[in-house]
């Protein structure tokens, strides 16, 4: 039996020059410090084996690059996302 697919989901490139917040690459954390997002994801995952639940590994990741803790606590991925716009604005690609 074969799977149904999802509902379609356009990929955005990112133009030319800019990193994608999937990358590994490292991005400026709120100090002028890289951050490498493998980082963040290596400071979750180890967080979550300590013990700690997912929102606050999260937010502890969060902090790590200058976000405030939020109830729900952060995701991985808004992490990154985040970076990457922080990036985009540091190269003044974007205006905030």
């Amino acid at each position: 039996m074969a799977a149904t697919p999802g509902p379609y989901r356009p990929r955005m490139r990112p133009p030319r020059g800019v990193a994608s917040p999937r990358s590994d690459e490292a991005t400026v954390g709120p100090d002028g410090a890289r951050v490498a997002d493998e980082d963040i994801r290596r400071l979750y995952r180890r967080l979550t084996s300590a013990g700690f639940g997912a929102a606050g590994a999260g937010n502890l990741s969060g902090f790590v690059v200058g976000l405030k803790p939020v109830d729900a606590g952060w995701t991985i991925r808004e992490i990154k996302g985040l970076l990457f716009l922080r990036e985009l604005v540091r190269q003044e690609r974007i205006i905030h």
